[in-house]
């Protein structure tokens, strides 16, 4: 194979991979600007939270994408190496998400279970109309133990 057919299928490869990343990438912030509003309960921090994922998913991507530009592959003609390293690529991008819905998914569950162990409104705070959520202490047993006046 000649080096000008080689330079081709690594720019492509490149251009491809990259504009992937940038689209995957806003379609993660559209779509989970929600979610994580839902997860932390305040829209600044979900906000934060969301330029902060897709700076790292940004910077992961892309830099397994480099790495992997530089692997020669055991395949027949650029083409089909072009199309190996974008298949890793997309497989990477998957594991990620996975992994990241995962990690958020825990971090929903635990907030929701700390708005039902404290008895409040969910998101409520000190200053909320419905006023701030009951304090309870949960014992090892399941035993929940409210203040007076509230309920159990």
């Amino acid at each position: 194979m000649d080096d000008n057919l080689n330079t081709n299928a690594y720019l492509a490869f490149l251009i491809l991979g990259t504009g992937l990343t940038l689209l995957v990438g806003q379609l993660l912030i559209r779509s989970g600007r929600p979610y994580l509003e839902e997860v932390f309960g305040d829209s600044k921090v979900a906000g934060s939270v969301t330029r902060l994922l897709a700076v790292l998913f940004h910077l992961f991507v892309l830099g397994v994408l480099l790495l992997i530009s530089t692997v020669d592959v055991p395949v027949e003609g650029a083409l089909q190496a072009v199309i190996t390293k974008l298949g890793v690529v997309l497989l990477i991008l998957g594991v990620a998400q996975g992994g990241t819905m995962l990690v958020l998914s825990k971090l929903r569950e635990r907030r929701l279970a700390q708005e039902l162990m404290l008895g409040g409104a969910p998101n409520a705070t000190p200053n909320d109309p419905l006023g701030p959520p009951e304090v309870a202490t949960i014992h090892a047993d399941g035993v929940v133990i409210r203040p007076a006046g509230g309920t159990a």
